[in-house]
């Protein structure tokens, strides 16, 4: 018996045939890989841009009885949406106020947390009264500190 194999003209077309194959599921998965990580790249580009136009200041505060009075600006030319409010002391007590506002370009706003109509928060009752830090967040992550006393 006889055995025969593939002539080579058939093993070279079948090769050539092969790597255009190849080639084309590599090129499909290139173009849509960098189609998306491109669409990405701007989108992150773009709402970095807007949170970097935010720019927080806590411009006054003040603390008594479980209530925490803050005075906020927005000094850039974007709002911002506020998030949290966060107050600590040295000795690891601590408190956060969860507030969900708007805050216009170049606007400000006085507010007191826990609201009047609400009991004062006691966790925020267990922070020191004599130093104490306190920050502001907006949903971009960006936040302003302010440390009592003023040093």
């Amino acid at each position: 018996m006889k055995m025969k194999g593939v002539s080579p003209l058939i093993a070279a077309v079948l090769l050539i045939v092969f790597t255009v194959a190849i080639g084309a599921v590599v090129l499909n998965w290139m173009t849509s890989y960098t189609q998306g990580t491109t669409e990405r790249a701007g989108t992150d580009t773009s709402s970095t841009i807007d949170c970097a136009k935010q720019i927080l200041s806590i411009e006054n505060v003040s603390k008594s009885n479980g209530r925490v009075t803050v005075r906020i600006e927005n000094l850039g030319s974007a709002s911002a949406d506020l998030t949290n409010l966060y107050v600590y002391d040295d000795a690891g007590n601590s408190c956060e106020i969860t507030i969900s506002e708007t805050l216009p370009a170049g606007g400000f706003r006085i507010f007191t947390a826990p609201e009047t109509t609400q009991p004062p928060n006691s966790e925020c009752d267990k922070v020191n009264n004599d130093t104490y830090t306190v920050r502001v967040s907006s949903s971009c992550g960006a936040s302003d500190k302010f440390t009592y006393p003023k040093g």
